[in-house]
């Protein structure tokens, strides 16, 4: 190597040197449990502009931060060992940070700078000697800002399949009706159903915190033509840790339901629920809810329900996710099943 190559490759490494010792590597943990990783570009009072290995430029809201930890510089040998290397970037890599760049702009105004969430669809398709469409779509809304945070939940299912079906026709056979058995196919209504929930959680403490819920949706298959629930109740963290946490909550809900037929259930019971989640790796994460309602004055009537979801991020903000809800009503309408079993998988998109 010549004295000018010599030269030139230490101007670069004191250059890489340099800005290792100026650039701050920072993990940031977020307030709905993911944790960013990478060296400060920038920071304002509103945004904080991280770089990584997956990107180039991440904009993170000041808001969304619940704690952040300083990391070790990487050693001077690293750092030249870097610069020797000097391997050209990856086209995927510049590929993946336009994306990032891109999706995480998307709320980084002043005034939505404190909401996140995310939005999945899905669809079960049959075509074979019976067809078969359920759609599904569901998103959730997150506004966290100091002490408060709110959740908006919609989810909504809608599916038709065809059937055959037999009844008796008459026929008219030489001046006589005649009757006979008849099989056509048409199509049948699956699943019709719509919920929508507004949670809002206050701390009062590091570990206790108050909470209100309420909802309203209808629900075609199980004779729900209308339903409403409202109720307050006390929450405590259970475990909090960077990648892991738990709730547990109690309380009481009022719930009224308008059904087919003109019948009317109205009714208060108790809330005891729990919610946790997990980061598993970097992509893949659960999460689960349950949620027992034990009919005020007789706990023998009751309603449960528990959903948990399994996501692995295609990319930093393309997921895809399987669900299992279970839902049983013990105060189900007349020739209702009390037990409704979905299996959902959707593909989604996170804000």
């Amino acid at each position: 190597m010549t004295w000018c190559g010599q030269s030139r490759l230490a101007v670069a490494v004191l250059a890489l040197v340099a800005w290792s010792a100026f650039s701050q590597s920072v993990s940031f943990e977020l307030k709905n449990g993911d944790r960013i990783t990478g060296q400060i570009l920038s920071e304002t009072n509103n945004r904080v502009v991280l770089s990584n290995a997956l990107s180039r430029e991440i904009i993170i809201p000041i808001g969304e931060i619940s704690k952040r930890t300083p990391l070790a510089p990487p050693t001077n040998t690293a750092v030249a060992q870097v610069a020797v290397t000097n391997a050209p970037a990856k086209t995927n890599g510049v590929a993946m940070a336009k994306v990032v760049a891109a999706t995480n702009m998307l709320f980084t105004s002043p005034f939505l700078r404190n909401w996140h969430g995310d939005i999945q669809v899905g669809a079960d398709l049959t075509f074979s000697e019976r067809d078969r469409q359920v759609y599904n779509g569901k998103m959730k809304l997150i506004y966290a800002k100091n002490r408060f945070k709110t959740v908006f939940d919609y989810d909504a299912t809608f599916g038709r399949s065809e059937v055959e079906e037999t009844r008796i026709e008459l026929f008219r056979v030489d001046g006589t009706n005649v009757a006979r058995n008849v099989t056509r196919k048409t199509t049948k209504t699956d699943a019709n159903r719509m919920n929508g929930s507004v949670k809002t959680d206050f701390d009062l403490t590091k570990k206790w915190y108050m909470y209100n819920l309420a909802g309203m949706g209808y629900d075609e298959i199980r004779q729900i033509d209308m339903r409403y629930e409202i109720g307050p109740g006390l929450g405590y963290h259970l475990i909090k840790w960077t990648n892991f946490f738990v709730n547990v909550e109690a309380g009481l809900t009022y719930q009224k339901e308008e059904r087919t037929g003109a019948s009317t259930l109205s009714t208060f019971f108790g809330r005891l629920a729990q919610n946790a989640a997990w980061k598993i790796t970097p992509r893949l994460t659960w999460d689960e809810k349950f949620e027992y309602l034990p009919r005020m004055g007789d706990p023998e009537e009751f309603r449960m329900r528990i959903e948990t979801n399994l996501r692995y991020a295609m990319l930093q903000n393309v997921f895809l996710n399987v669900s299992l809800i279970d839902t049983y009503d013990a105060l189900a309408a007349t020739g209702v099943t009390r037990n409704d079993v979905q299996v959902r998988s959707s593909v989604g998109v996170k804000f």
